[in-house]
């Protein structure tokens, strides 16, 4: 697999959108989302939301979530206008 050092790698990793309208990426990438999100947003400033603007303008934002069927992360990425969203499954 692809090395993660920015956010444009992990776009690439996630592929196309499941569907014409959706923002979720057709690929899951395998990962610790903590690790790549530390990694894709060295550079950034965090907003009052939470989320990492980057020096280009790009916002990134991690996902936890819990649910019944177990843990899905995420994370999603607004580049130029353009939402996408990655899930990052558990090594």
């Amino acid at each position: 697999m692809k090395s993660i050092s920015k956010y444009d790698d992990l776009i690439e990793l996630g592929g196309k959108t499941l569907t014409k309208n959706s923002k979720l990426l057709e690929n899951k990438v395998i990962g610790n989302v903590d690790e790549i999100y530390k990694k894709i947003t060295i550079g950034g400033t965090k907003t009052s939301g939470g989320a990492i603007k980057m020096p280009d303008g790009s916002i990134i934002m991690k996902h936890s979530r819990k649910t019944t069927k177990g843990a899905t992360d995420a994370i999603s990425i607004n580049k130029n206008g353009v939402y996408r969203k990655i899930e990052i499954i558990k090594k």
